[in-house]
């Protein structure tokens, strides 16, 4: 295959399909680079920036199959001569073979493929593909020889032409040449004078000049003076003699025409700026004259003074302003300018951006989305025109060079054939206004469930009160027995014990939301744990006639963990409590078994019951 690496792309939806292909092709051409692509969109991306020697085409393909995948490669001027072979699986299939090749393609292999066959198509489209592009060289070369041909006749065409129409009328032109002479010689003067330039002419052999009265004007010398060329070098600026007289030399040495910026300093102590340029006469190679004009540019100068200074004050404001700056210029729309704050924003650089349809690309990855902004800024731009106004502002999402999405919020300006991008990062501000959101419903729903917890303890604490309060009253019946009166004391006790754990409960629940609760580890053998309440809710269980059992499956060496024992102990008791009081027939079961978490030991507690359950609402 010669020395240079030939570039493979297969294009296929089926991936073990591509696998299997690629392993085909790197036992054939081990040198041979394989580019693989998933569907035809990728895989005319892929053949646009790798320009491959030879693509393999399957033909059928979800979405864009690879009929049309091939007529877009062959319209596409710069892609139309790479060689696309077909594959397909059914052999014999006529019809899709005879469509292939009005599509463009250069051959149509069967699968399962014969590395023979595959072997010699690649080499033959490999020769094919360097044909094109020596045939495409060669007729651009013929095109530019017959243009420069085409040219030069036309131009001794024209020649020929001018030189009949001048000699026709040059009896005529003759006789009014003086006059002609006369006329140019005033205009001349005239636009000299209004262009404030002055001619000049030196004999270079006898060291003379010819100074006309505008540049005698233009250097602030009096009307009759006739310097020499001492007199004029006075005049520079001390900074410019040097390099003036370097380039004058260098202009009668080299047979180049005279092109000079300097400064000259009046009389009177003003500074101008002069335009020089000049051109030098010679016989038998000794030169004779330079002649030229100064024009006096100092305005200009000025001019462009101004400028650079506004330009560099542009650029200080550019890029120590905090909005991303990205401009482009002309049809192509090619980057010309960011500013650090883009680079910081979205971490590309200019190099990275080389056309605005690049980065539509990068920072609009998904092609709907990508649309869809696309479609919004060129409506705001259409209105914009219409208003004779700045492009309204977008607000989208971008992509950063590092996969991160930012928040922009983007306004445009058109400058000549420039176009100026200004975009704002609001990403914090937006942030800030989800987690304001977020806060004001976490917020309302602590409200609500406040006001839900003292409805609740309200309730919860006027039952043992009603208790205590009821049956004290009845401890004043003189009537009253001994086992009535040890009953009621009993009751009251029992309603004073609730009451203190829901005062607790209370207590605990202000210090968790105070940051006041504190924790205290200590070594918890976690099946006494389980056994303790076993038997402190067997009792209660019983009364109400249901099943409580506690399985627990882990052994007495793994049953030691370091916690806090007073609050496993609560959790553990409100949750077979709340089962037990909202199960009236059945069972409850309790459980708790060992697994491991982000590679720590630890216990996973469950209680089951046949109870009412939990709403789905």
């Amino acid at each position: 295959m010669g020395s240079k690496r030939i570039k493979i792309l297969a294009i296929d939806d089926n991936q073990d399909n591509l696998i299997s292909l690629k392993a085909v092709i790197k036992d054939i051409f081990p040198e041979a680079a394989t580019l693989t692509a998933l569907n035809g969109t990728s895989g005319i991306e892929l053949a646009t920036t790798e320009d491959p020697d030879v693509i393999l085409l399957d033909v059928v393909m979800p979405g864009m199959d690879g009929f049309e995948v091939c007529q877009k490669l062959k319209s596409d001027k710069n892609l139309r001569d790479i060689p696309v072979v077909f594959l397909t699986a059914i052999k014999g299939d006529q019809e899709n073979r005879i469509r292939a090749l009005e599509c463009g393609a250069e051959a149509f292999l069967a699968k399962p493929i014969d590395k023979t066959e595959l072997t010699a198509q690649i080499r033959a489209m490999v020769k094919i593909k360097a044909a094109n592009v020596e045939k495409l060289n060669e007729n651009e070369r013929l095109a530019e020889l017959v243009q420069k041909q085409t040219l030069q006749l036309e131009t001794t065409h024209r020649a020929t032409l001018n030189l009949l129409e001048d000699l026709k009328k040059e009896n005529e032109a003759r006789k009014q040449s003086e006059k002609r002479i006369e006329d140019l010689n005033d205009r001349l003067t005239l636009a000299l004078e209004t262009a404030k330039a002055g001619t000049w002419d030196w004999d270079i052999q006898n060291n003379t000049f010819y100074w006309s009265e505008e540049f005698l004007r233009v250097f602030g010398i009096g009307s009759g003076t006739v310097p020499g060329f001492e007199a004029w070098t006075k005049s520079l600026h001390p900074e410019d003699v040097e390099i003036v007289s370097k380039n004058i030399q260098v202009a009668i040495d080299e047979r180049t025409d005279l092109l000079q910026d300097y400064r000259v300093i009046l009389p009177g102590g003003e500074q101008r700026w002069i335009r020089a340029t000049g051109k030098v006469t010679y016989q038998n190679d000794v030169p004779l004259r330079m002649v030229g004009l100064c024009l006096d540019i100092t305005k200009q100068k000025q001019a462009d003074e101004r400028i650079l200074t506004s330009e560099a004050k542009f650029r200080v404001v550019a890029e120590l302003s905090p909005i991303a700056i990205y401009a482009s210029r002309g049809g192509e729309q090619k980057g010309i300018f960011i500013n650090e704050a883009f680079y910081k924003v979205f971490g590309f650089t200019l190099e990275d951006l080389p056309t605005v349809g690049v980065w539509w690309i990068k920072a609009f990855p998904d092609e709907r989305y990508r649309q869809q902004v696309f479609d919004q800024w060129a409506f705001n731009l259409e209105q914009a025109s219409k208003k004779n106004s700045d492009v309204e502002a977008l607000e989208c999402i971008c992509t950063c060079k590092d996969g991160s999405e930012k928040n922009i919020s983007w306004v445009g300006k058109t400058i000549g054939e420039e176009f100026w991008a200004f975009g704002y990062d609001f990403t914090e501000s937006k942030q800030a206004e989800q987690k304001l959101i977020i806060a004001k419903e976490h917020a309302e729903e602590s409200d609500r469930l406040k006001s839900a917890f003292l409805a609740n303890m309200s309730h919860e604490i006027r039952t043992p009160m009603n208790g205590i309060l009821g049956f004290t009253s009845l401890l004043n019946d003189p009537d009253l027995t001994g086992p009535e009166q040890a009953k009621y004391v009993q009751i009251i006790e029992k309603s004073g014990a609730r009451m203190l754990n829901i005062i607790n409960d209370i207590v605990s629940i202000s210090k968790v939301e105070s940051g006041q609760m504190e924790v205290s580890l200590s070594e918890t053998n976690i099946n006494e744990q389980i056994e303790y309440l076993s038997t402190f809710f067997k009792p209660e269980a019983a009364q109400k006639g249901i099943s409580l059992s506690f399985r627990c499956s882990v052994s007495t060496k793994e049953a030691i963990f370091i916690t806090d024992r007073e609050k496993l102990y609560a959790i553990l008791t409100n949750l077979v409590k709340n089962a037990i009081k909202f199960t009236n027939k059945g069972l409850v079961e309790v459980g708790c078994k060992r697994v491991e978490t982000d590679n720590y030991p630890s216990l996973r507690f469950y209680v089951k019951d046949t109870g009412v359950g939990i709403s789905e609402d």
